[in-house]
């Protein structure tokens, strides 16, 4: 039996770039979840593409997921119209997880998941809170802007850590 390889011109099919933006635009359209699993997803694309990408390549990047959740109107039903005050915060949010991480990348393991998921957090909780204490937006967006920023992205983090290190484990077996 002859053995037939596959081989793939990576110079016709889409760009690792495209690909990338694209699914980071898709996965709050089409994940029709809570936000901790739409979140999470997000946060491990944006864990996955930090290495692959240039910067301004990431400042779109960061750009993308916020303004199809937006469009969509997923992720706070009837509250996302306030998620358009927290836009730029998002943007610069998602843009330091990625480059915080990058920094990060010879630090030990908790180290370049932790710290780059406790920034983008703590930015967006404090965001939160001189929004709330306003009176700008309801309380809930001091959870999903706080907690639930910190458990997404170290979540995204730890996903794409563990499945970094699995397929390097298959490819040297």
């Amino acid at each position: 039996m002859r053995l037939k390889i596959l081989a793939i011109d990576w110079s016709i099919s889409l760009k690792l770039e495209y690909l990338i933006w694209s699914t980071a635009a898709l996965i709050p359209l089409v994940v029709a979840g809570p936000q901790w699993l739409t979140g999470t997803l997000v946060n491990l694309c944006l864990f996955a593409a930090a290495p692959r990408l240039s910067t301004k390549q990431q400042v779109l990047l960061s750009i993308i997921p916020s303004l199809s959740a937006l469009a969509h109107g997923l992720l706070f039903g009837p509250f996302t119209l306030f998620l358009a005050y927290f836009l730029p915060f998002i943007w610069l949010g998602n843009w330091l997880l990625m480059r915080i991480f990058l920094f990060c990348q010879n630090s030990p393991f908790f180290l370049k998941i932790l710290l780059p998921a406790a920034l983008k957090a703590s930015l967006l909780f404090t965001v939160a809170n001189f929004y709330f204490q306003l009176h700008l937006v309801p309380k809930l967006f001091l959870t999903s802007m706080g907690l639930m920023q910190l458990a997404t992205a170290s979540a995204g983090g730890l996903i794409y850590i563990l499945a970094n290190a699995f397929l390097k484990n298959r490819k040297e077996s």
